[in-house]
């Protein structure tokens, strides 16, 4: 059962979120782990995903021991969005690629592909 604001204490608060940053420390070290293999430093790439590694497996711990889903149900990662495309099968997002700023608002745009939608 969610708690109220009244029985949320602002340090376990305080905690849950920690933890959820905890948890994102994780993505980052694999980015991180990512980079290092794109610049050819391997021994440095093993050593962030083992750090990565390290997050997940006892993120879960913590959570559970402050409560996360208790004191912030409403943010717990789920799945937020899932793109499809037109039908089933059609490869949507077999290929994924940067166009570059098309409209001028200073974000470039993603080209994702469908290699057998028939679809013009």
């Amino acid at each position: 059962m969610p708690q109220t604001e009244i029985n949320r204490p602002p340090i376990r608060l305080a905690l849950a979120y920690l933890v959820h940053l905890f948890t994102a420390s994780g993505v980052v070290f694999g980015f991180v782990a990512i980079e290092s293999i794109v610049n050819n430093e391997f021994r440095e790439a093993f050593l962030w995903m083992g750090a990565a590694l390290l997050v997940d497996m006892v993120d879960g711990t913590f959570a559970r021991a402050v409560g996360v889903k208790e004191l912030l149900p409403g943010f717990d990662g789920a799945l937020l969005r899932v793109l499809e495309g037109t039908q089933p099968g059609d490869g949507f997002g077999s290929s994924v690629t940067d166009l570059g700023d098309l409209d001028g608002d200073g974000w470039p745009e993603l080209g994702v592909g469908a290699f057998s939608d028939l679809n013009p």
